[in-house]
This record gives C-alpha cells, sequence and structure tokens, in this order.
C-alpha cells in the first residue's frame, strides 16, 4: 500500500498517516480526503452521510459561477427579483441587494448562522442590519436564501444543480 501511494500520487503514506494523527489529536469530527493526479491517496474521518455546514457556502458559489457562465443571470443583478415578492417587501434595502453583495456576505442582512431553524417566510423576512454593500459578515442564511433562486431559476435544488452540472463533468457520481 505504501509503495502504491508513493508510486501513484507521489507522496510519502508515512507523512500522510502523521496527518491523520495529528487531526485525530484535534477533533474526531473532521473527514479528509487527500486527492492527487486523480488519485484517491488517503481518506480517514467519518464516512457516510452527515451535515456538510459551512461547506454549502463554497458550493453555492460555484453553483452561482456557472449560472452566470449560462447567463441566466449576473452579479449585478439584484436578489430580490429571483425571490416572492414578501422578500423585497419585508424592507426596501432589500430590493438592491445584488447577487455579488449576496455572495460575498455584504448583503446586511443580519448575520445567522443556523438558517434550518427557520422557516422560508422567516428567512425572507430577516431583518437588515445594515445598507447592502457597506459591511461584510459571516452568515449561512444567505447563502440558503440564494439557493431559493436557484430553484427558481432551473427548476432544481441547489443540490441537484450542483451534481449535474459542477460535479457529473469532472466524473464525481450524485
Amino acid at each position: 500500500q505504501k509503495a502504491d501511494v508513493l508510486a501513484t500520487c507521489g507522496l510519502n503514506w508515512d507523512t500522510l498517516h502523521q496527518a491523520k494523527l495529528l487531526s485525530d489529536a484535534k477533533t474526531t469530527s473532521t473527514t479528509i480526503i487527500v486527492i492527487r493526479h486523480g488519485w484517491i491517496c488517503y481518506e480517514w474521518g467519518r464516512t457516510g452521510n452527515y451535515g456538510v455546514a459551512s461547506v454549502v457556502k463554497p458550493w453555492t458559489a460555484m453553483a452561482y459561477g456557472k449560472l452566470f457562465d449560462t447567463g441566466l443571470i449576473a452579479p449585478n443583478l439584484f436578489v430580490h427579483n429571483y425571490l416572492p415578492p414578501i422578500f423585497g417587501d419585508s424592507d426596501a434595502r432589500k430590493r438592491i441587494i445584488t447577487f455579488n453583495q449576496a455572495l460575498t456576505m455584504s448583503s446586511g442582512i443580519e448575520p445567522y448562522d443556523n438558517p434550518s431553524g427557520l422557516t422560508l417566510t422567516e428567512a425572507f423576512t430577516f431583518p437588515m442590519s445594515a445598507e447592502p454593500g457597506l459591511e461584510w459578515a459571516y452568515t449561512s442564511l444567505v447563502p440558503n436564501i440564494l439557493s431559493v433562486v436557484v430553484t427558481n431559476l432551473t427548476g432544481v435544488s441547489l443540490r441537484s444543480y450542483f451534481n449535474t452540472n459542477i460535479l457529473n463533468p469532472i466524473g464525481v457520481p450524485s
């Protein structure tokens, strides 16, 4: 196994194993996979289905990159045009939030990091804490709202859109 990893990936298996032990000493909730030259060189951690939490943010951004490439939307367009009216009606400032601002966490919507506990109406009417584009604030709520836009534009969930347009073309099965 060690020789195969070195020959296929050009990586030292013992060094990879030391990284695993270091990771295990710090946390038991991490899953790490090392891929090099298209080969899985080493993997450790939990397997199976579990919540992806903040990983959804870069997935959302990649999906939006694809949507921008298709021309369906553009970074400077207003998010509220692709959501139910309650979103923009809840605060006039929400009508000027662009996709760029939403994707760079500068939407002005009050930061909130547990959106799964909200209904869509609560998410769409969540208060503003700043003018769009003026403050950066880490949040999970806005990427979740953006997933509704993906569904409205494409007719499929963010997960399905991501699998079909990002993962499947590079050979990763859904």
